[in-house]
């Protein structure tokens, strides 16, 4: 499960556009990779919370639960593309999901519900992304 998050977000982080000189393209290019760093923000940070132990887990906790609500405005004023809004409400979706964690609405879950509902989210998000990308005929590689 975390490895899958983990190949995920070396993905997202990696991924390169190639395109054609067309003016959607690059709003398109541009769009997707305001959501893809804001969402690789939460996941460093995320990644932080889980690693560290005491007043540095504290921290970065703190950290994290600041970023969730800042990320999650950075995406809705993307807003959608186009009229494609799947890409941006799966990335709310898992910042959303975020802020329940924060808020502590996950306390009474185990570890693996957690687990399993983030890689949904990241599944959703990816075939969003996928779709984006087939639909404003841009090509996402990984160098």
């Amino acid at each position: 499960m975390r490895i899958e998050k983990s190949i995920w977000i070396l993905f997202l982080v990696f991924t390169t556009f190639f395109f054609i000189g067309c003016n959607n393209k690059e709003k398109a290019i541009k769009y997707n990779d305001t959501i893809v760093e804001e969402l690789n923000k939460l996941s460093k940070l995320e990644d932080a919370v889980t690693s560290k132990q005491g007043d540095d887990g504290e921290k970065a906790f703190e950290a994290f639960k600041n970023a969730v609500p800042e990320s999650r405005k950075a995406i809705e004023t993307a807003g959608k593309f186009k009229d494609s809004d799947s890409f941006e409400k799966s990335a709310l979706a898992l910042c959303d999901f975020y802020q329940e964690v924060v808020d502590g609405k996950w306390n009474d879950k185990s570890g693996d519900e957690i687990g399993t509902k983030e890689v949904e989210l990241y599944a959703a998000l990816k075939q969003a992304q996928k779709d984006f990308a087939e639909r404003f005929k841009i090509e996402i590689v990984q160098p």
